[in-house]
């Protein structure tokens, strides 16, 4: 009973140091109570007291999935508990070596590396989740610290996987602290990497830049709080549009922003296919004096003497300016069985609603020719692509200057699904050291800086989420030089697999 307790436990603090609650300290030592349980289990009893405490982590989690989808959400959860178990059949190897006779004091550096391959292990475990099958790359140990400035800065170097790297150094650290009963060199050196991310991330916080802006960008976000139950209700079509258009006209008399931003799919209709919501938004953009970038599904049929396939829907960001189109953005990385599902499990269609869009192909960098001097080139990044470190990094490498993410979590009700949507959307900006705007059509619509802090989020009525209105900042545009991260990508989780291959090797080496 003692056991369940500790893997419950485990379970209760991850779950707390994640929105809404984020008492993001319990993430620290959120594995302390699962290593303690585990100690004396075999690795089959190990796997499973992990598989249950991941379990019921990734139910507290996800549990708004369950107003998509109950039969979707089962799965997913039991899928991503597998990964808690892997780490517990680790678990319980390393607490057996460490506890073997054959292990001694005199062997320091062992030491160090039995402990160093938890935390190793578990980066290996993240970045395999965040690629296998598509990847779901949602609630990383690291997204966490999202509110803790300082120690996320080292984000442009490691990528989120670092931050999990040391919330989980320390939680081993604790262990080693607790098993040993006294301090040893394992503690010695999670303290000077613990110091080393502080310093770094003071460093980062309080620098002065040595680039001057290279501009100056007032931008509106729109946050129009349409139910999804009447997104696409056709009867409903004009009063939808009529909102939109409203709150753009009063965000534009007011502030005077040079680009207006529309959520996900806030058009709702095709937008090339009703000619009379085009036209519209077309004469909209150009009463507002404002550029307008909007998010709406597309449909495209085969050219002439091409092999394209005929009938083509796109989940699309659009940007125009007085009364042209200047560029669309396709949505890249689709969510399976949410927006596509493959021919294979197509029967999942008669269970589940999936839409049917397509993959975008091109890398779109906006730009606006005739206003190049002064509006900085930006990428778009739709709804769950913002999880996905590759996405923001390929924009930047192609001259995006900032991000926009626009999203629509109004499928998941009033949950902390918008909340913990914010926290790859910070580490994005940190790991590229650009601005990032988030506007979302029930929120959270908000805007954050290059080192990560959240501001000109939309409130009302005390509220952030499912109410409607609009919120105005200005950004400053930089040149800056690309991160390490941005030019070189995860080669931190690279050396953690190798570190994990190596140790597993020469462990087995030993016991032949």
């Amino acid at each position: 009973m003692k056991i369940i307790f500790l893997s419950f436990l485990s379970s209760l603090l991850l779950i707390l140091s994640f929105p809404k609650f984020n008492l993001s300290f319990l993430a620290w030592i959120g594995f302390l109570p699962l290593f303690i349980a585990c100690e004396g289990s075999n690795r089959k009893q190990s796997f499973f007291l992990f598989y249950i405490s991941g379990f019921i982590f990734w139910a507290g989690i996800l549990y708004w999935l369950i107003q998509v989808s109950f039969i979707g959400f089962l799965l997913l959860v039991f899928y991503l508990a597998l990964y808690f178990g892997v780490l517990g059949f680790f678990v319980s190897i390393v607490q057996s070596i460490v506890c073997s006779q054959q292990f001694t004091e005199n062997s320091p550096l062992f030491l160090i590396n039995c402990f160093l391959f938890l935390p190793s292990l578990w980066v290996v475990l993240e970045f395999i989740r965040s690629h296998l099958f598509t990847g779901f790359g949602w609630a990383l140990l690291g997204y966490s610290q999202y509110l803790n400035l300082p120690i996320i800065q080292i984000a442009d170097i490691t990528g989120a996987y670092g931050v999990s790297f040391l919330v989980m150094l320390v939680n081993t650290t604790f262990y080693s602290v607790i098993r040993k009963k006294k301090k040893n060199l394992f503690s010695i050196l999670s303290i000077l990497c613990i110091l080393t991310a502080l310093i770094y991330g003071h460093y980062q916080l309080t620098r002065q830049q040595a680039n001057p802006p290279t501009g100056k960008l007032s931008v509106s976000v729109i946050q129009g709080n349409i139910p999804q139950e009447q997104k696409w209700d056709k009867r409903l079509k004009k009063n939808i549009l009529d909102k939109y258009i409203f709150l753009t006209q009063r965000a534009a008399n007011q502030n005077l922003p040079n680009l207006i931003i529309w959520p996900e799919t806030a058009v709702p209709a095709y937008f090339n296919q009703d000619e009379d919501v085009k036209n519209r938004i077309l004469n909209l953009s150009q009463e507002i004096n404002a550029s307008l970038l909007i998010g709406a599904a597309t449909f495209k049929n085969n050219k002439p003497y091409t092999s394209l396939v005929r009938g083509k829907s796109f989940n699309s960001a659009i940007l125009i300016s007085r009364g042209k189109i200047v560029s669309q953005y396709d949505k890249l990385h689709l969510v399976p069985f949410g927006e596509y599902v493959s021919s294979l499990f197509s029967f999942t269609r008669h269970f589940i609603d999936i839409g049917d869009f397509s993959f975008g192909k091109e890398w779109t960098v906006f730009t606006l020719p005739a206003l190049r001097s002064s509006f900085p080139a930006f990428s778009v990044l739709i709804c769950f692509e913002d999880v996905f470190p590759y996405l923001s990094r390929g924009f930047v490498r192609r001259g995006a200057n900032f991000l926009i993410n626009i999203s629509n979590d109004a499928w998941f009700g009033n949950s902390s699904a918008p909340y913990q949507h914010c926290q790859p959307t910070v580490f994005r900006a940190v790991e590229n050291r650009m601005n990032i705007i988030k506007c979302s059509n029930t929120g959270i619509s908000c805007f954050i800086s290059p080192k990560g802090k959240i501001f000109g989020k939309f409130s009302k009525y005390g509220r952030d989420i499912f109410v409607d209105g609009y919120s105005t900042e200005e950004i400053l545009v930089r040149e800056r030089p690309l991160t390490f991260y941005t030019s070189f990508g995860d080669v931190f989780a690279v050396l953690c697999l190798l570190f994990c291959a190596g140790f597993v090797i020469i462990e087995r080496n030993k016991i032949r």
